[in-house]
């Protein structure tokens, strides 16, 4: 009997280890998916983000009867009223994010836009192989692609 209860007690050496083992295998198999997945998930969210802000210059345009503009840097944009010259709203990317465009965003008060074409790539994943691009029409509106 102190056979059988000995060996209730606990596990042996080898079981821990081939546990330790199996476990390892699978944080280094599930990690680089799950960085990967942050990383398109923050350049998705970075996407949206200067949508919504494109938006909101629009509207700033059309409701207050002026021009507004987006201006971009690789690393940030800046919203600002054109005349006079006024920063609205400064963001800047997160890290690894830089973004490419065509030429500056302006809207008009009557609601016409110039148009801009915005790719913005995950300079810091090897994963997020996929760009995204956000386009402002001259008719004012914004897509995602």
């Amino acid at each position: 009997m102190s056979g059988s209860l000995r060996a209730m007690r606990g596990f042996s050496l080898v079981e821990l280890m081939i546990v330790l083992i199996v476990a390892g295998i699978l944080v280094a198999i599930t990690v680089p998916t799950i960085v990967g997945f942050q990383h398109s998930a923050q350049l998705s969210g970075t996407a949206n983000t200067l949508a919504s802000d494109m938006r909101y210059a629009r509207s700033l345009a059309s409701s207050q009867g002026t021009t507004y503009q987006i201006t971009f840097a690789p690393t940030s944009y800046a919203v600002a009223r054109v005349s006079p010259l006024t920063p609205v709203r400064t963001r800047a990317l997160p890290r690894g994010i830089k973004c490419t465009v065509s030429n500056n965003a302006s809207f008009y008060p009557w609601g016409l836009a110039a148009a801009t074409t915005v790719t913005l790539a995950d300079t810091a994943s090897q994963t997020v192989k996929q760009p995204q691009v956000v386009r402002l029409y001259s008719n004012g509106s914004i897509a995602r692609d």
